[in-house]
């Protein structure tokens, strides 16, 4: 239950971060662990239940958390740089929303004929998801910035 106490912003570590009881934070390593560990796994689980092969997909869009780690699962999962299109040298750690703003803003010319996405999302709460979505005859709206 929140209260003043809760709500008090406080030194809360060593270096010095400022947040209350109710802010939550990240432990950078152990998401890395995780995101090294679960996201191929799940990846090559998909492949082989979907029964398809790695080279038939057109593009892979992960999460865009940093660029260390989907350069990292990128190479545990020699995966060629052209399919990966990346935004986060463009929009940093946009959170849930990082895959449809990769698509729109980078595959938004790329998709009007039949194409494979591979789309695997990864982070708070220490949870993923990955899917393989056929596009075809895609309308992709442009970005609106407010």
């Amino acid at each position: 239950m929140s209260s003043v106490e809760t709500i008090t912003e406080k030194v809360v570590d060593e270096y010095g971060n400022i947040r209350s009881e109710e802010q939550g934070y990240m432990e950078g390593a152990d998401v890395f662990n995780f995101v090294i560990r679960e996201v191929p796994r799940d990846f090559n689980r998909l492949i082989e239940y979907s029964d398809i092969d790695v080279s038939s997909i057109d593009y892979f869009v992960f999460h865009q958390a940093n660029s260390y780690i989907n350069g990292f699962l990128a190479k545990k999962l020699k995966l060629p740089e052209d399919k990966l299109p990346a935004t986060i040298h463009k929009f940093g750690n946009t959170s849930s929303v990082s895959i449809p703003l990769t698509i729109v803003s980078e595959l938004k010319d790329k998709l009007p004929e039949r194409k494979r996405i591979l789309m695997s999302g990864f982070g708070v709460g220490l949870t993923w998801g990955t899917a393989v979505v056929d596009v075809e005859d895609c309308h992709i709206s442009d970005i609106v910035e407010v």
